[in-house]
């Protein structure tokens, strides 16, 4: 039985920045992608130890790479319509939880805590339990923090990698691809 749906941010809700780092760091992108993934997102650097790695790969200072962030980051807007339906999940009954790979402070600029809460039960940053997507422990301690055995949990994420993961320990996961597609799915899981 489906007591919970566990939702992904980046590309999901929300927009995620990695493919616009490739865009602008072309010639680093794969130094800085590591970065993110190894360290930031693991929460070991925080958010200006971030932008100062990134300085000395593309040799940008660290208020240059600070601005692009936050100027790419203002183009992201989250999916109204998706809020909506996790609101009324909760409201059915459903726990409902976030669960990101994302390093200290950058959720906030585009998503922050006060307004998480409005429509999850709970949060779990990678930065903040030192885990990251696929590994299994991070979305059975997702389950755990919401009250619910990972069995019951539905997981949503746009890379099939992370899906792979959550369906490892026992979750059920579901590929994004996009709202509409989306929506015919969950209404058939819960009605």
């Amino acid at each position: 039985m489906i007591k919970a749906f566990i939702f992904d941010y980046s590309d999901v809700i929300g927009g995620g920045i990695i493919p616009y780092l490739r865009g602008m760091y072309p010639d680093s992108s794969e130094k800085i992608l590591n970065k993110f993934i190894n360290e930031f997102d693991m929460g070991t650097v925080d958010y200006k130890g971030m932008l100062m790695e990134i300085g000395k790969t593309t040799s940008q200072s660290v208020e240059v790479i600070d601005k692009n962030i936050r100027d790419i980051s203002k183009k992201f807007h989250n999916d109204d319509r998706l809020l909506d339906l996790i609101l009324d999940l909760r409201n059915k009954g459903y726990k409902t939880s976030l669960l990101s790979n994302a390093g200290p402070g950058l959720l906030d600029i585009n998503f922050p805590k006060d307004q998480q809460i409005k429509f999850f039960d709970d949060s779990v940053l990678s930065c903040d339990v030192h885990l990251t997507k696929p590994d299994p422990k991070i979305y059975e301690l997702a389950a755990n923090r919401i009250g619910v055995d990972v069995s019951e949990c539905v997981f949503i994420d746009d890379s099939q990698r992370n899906i792979d993961g959550a369906n490892l320990v026992g979750m059920k996961g579901i590929l994004y691809s996009g709202y509409d597609e989306f929506i015919k799915i969950i209404l058939a899981m819960v009605e």
